[in-house]
């Protein structure tokens, strides 16, 4: 009798031999066959396309830490080749694409010689115990790119849109009250006197928590600001055009930038009389200097945390007012110091978020000048209200393509801002003259509302190009009462290096 075969139970008889297989069962061996073979195939394809997506995003931070001056991008591991269905010597198990975060200088990308940055052949490893993608090849970083990974789209901090911006100015009044009886007596209203025609700058307009070497324009059409000659006691609406050029560059490896910008305007001539009738209000003024200066505080690999001060210098003409029997003018001496905050969110998703939080403070305030018809007096200093700004912003990334040659990435942002006076506006009353800020009454310089605090809503659209470049088109609506005009359009041109 034959022995039983092994496996076989201990009373097994049967001697050992080929069993026919029924159609059943061959049925059977085929399905079972073709669903390894499938799953064989769909496995290599996730990890060709795992090995592709690493590639992309490589390329896409590099890209961006390249264009936008940011010291730092995310690399592969220790062992950068995806592998889904098999270990590899380095990891014991299957795992998908993973990065750390890598400082400045660079590791080689695969096929680019250390020295020269030009492309070579072969597997290349580097001083921070990176060896190449051994699967994939990866092209050589010409050009900066602000693009990220195809598909789902998302992007590094590094190429965050900036806020965009809201404001112009409080576009309050002042009344001035000569008393005496004498021929310049009476009451009349101006401009806010703290404020340049060329409106205020905040930090948040055209700002990123990151410090950036860039230059930029920005441009600002504003609907319906009340800064015009008083019809009685209203003041006209006009429209403004404002252009901010400006420059920012980095240091101590992209840790610090400081940053200048100045705006120019067609706006209220800073020099009218309301006794002609022809008041100019599409002139050509200069504004303030301002200076900022950007400190990175801390960032990993979703958060970054910024703060800075900001310098307003007085190089905006005087304020200069006449009625035909008296004059006005304030002069254009006081500096404004201006501390912030800044946050920058980004999670591994397309959406990121980004705040802000300034403080706006007058240092010196403002000596007043009037002439009544008895020669100049000096009636005093004005100091400016101190303001507190807010800023929150939300984007997503609607396309973000690496390889193409022109645009490669664009989002869009949604903006609330608060702008807010923290102290009631100051008062003069020296030698028979009264000057009553923001709508405070002549003779006692109190106010029924003398604070100002406004809400803006802003959308924007970002571009980006290969090459560095970013468009931004944007709308601002004011929310509630308080406003500084009816509406704004804003134009931002970007070039990053």
């Amino acid at each position: 009798m034959a022995q039983p075969m092994p496996g076989q139970p201990e009373d097994a008889s049967r001697p050992n031999r080929r069993r026919r297989l029924t159609p059943a069962r061959r049925i059977h061996r085929f399905l079972v066959t073709g669903l390894c073979a499938g799953a064989t195939l769909v496995g290599g394809a996730l990890s060709a396309d795992a090995d592709q997506r690493l590639t992309n995003a490589t390329l896409r931070s590099r890209n961006a830490a390249t264009a936008y001056g940011h010291g730092s991008y995310y690399a592969p591991n220790a062992c950068n080749t995806p592998h889904y269905s098999a270990p590899c010597p380095t990891c014991p198990e299957p795992h998908g694409p993973h990065y750390d975060f890598v400082a400045p200088p660079y590791p080689p990308l695969q096929g680019e010689d250390r020295e020269s940055g030009d492309q070579g052949t072969g597997a290349q490893s580097d001083s921070f115990g990176m060896s190449d993608l051994s699967s994939t090849s990866i092209p050589p970083v010409s050009t900066p790119s602000l693009s990220g990974a195809t598909g789902t789209p998302t992007a590094p901090a590094s190429a965050t849109p900036n806020l965009v911006g809201d404001f112009f100015g409080s576009s309050q009044r002042a009344t001035v009250r000569i008393l005496g009886g004498g021929p310049g007596s009476g009451s009349f209203q101006i401009q806010d006197p703290n404020e340049s025609v060329t409106g205020r700058i905040k930090q948040a307009e055209s700002y990123s928590p990151l410090p950036r070497d860039r230059v930029f324009l920005d441009y600002a059409a504003y609907w319906s600001v009340p800064i015009g000659p008083s019809v009685g006691s209203t003041p006209a609406d006009i429209s403004i055009q404002r252009f901010t050029p400006g420059i920012e560059r980095t240091f101590f490896d992209q840790m610090l930038s400081i940053e200048v910008r100045m705006p120019v305007a067609r706006t209220l001539d800073s020099s009218f009389s309301t006794a002609d009738s022809s008041v100019d209000t599409d002139h050509w003024e200069a504004g303030n200097l301002n200076l900022a200066l950007k400190a990175l505080l801390f960032q990993n690999d979703n958060w970054a945390f910024t703060s800075g001060l900001g310098i307003r210098t007085p190089t905006a003409k005087d304020l200069k007012y006449s009625s035909g029997v008296n004059s006005l003018e304030v002069e254009n001496q006081s500096v404004h110091l201006m501390p912030w905050f800044g946050a920058l969110y980004t999670p591994n998703s397309p959406f990121f978020a980004q705040a802000l939080i300034q403080v706006d403070v007058d240092a010196n305030g403002n000596d007043v000048i009037v002439n009544a018809g008895a020669g100049d007096i000096r009636a005093g200093t004005l100091q400016d209200q101190t303001y507190l700004f807010s800023s929150f912003s939300v984007g997503a990334w609607l396309l973000d393509n690496p390889s193409a040659e022109r645009l490669t990435s664009v989002a869009t942002t949604l903006e609330l801002h608060h702008s807010t006076t923290v102290q009631d506006p100051d008062f003069i009353n020296n030698a028979g003259i009264i000057i009553a800020e923001h709508g405070a009454n002549p003779a006692t310089g109190a106010g029924a509302d003398p604070d100002f605090d406004a809400f803006t809503g802003v959308i924007g659209l970002h571009l980006f190009y290969a090459g560095g470049a970013q468009v931004t088109f944007a709308y601002g609506v004011p929310i509630g009462n308080d406003k500084f005009a009816d509406g704004e359009f804003r134009t931002l041109l970007s070039r990053y290096y």
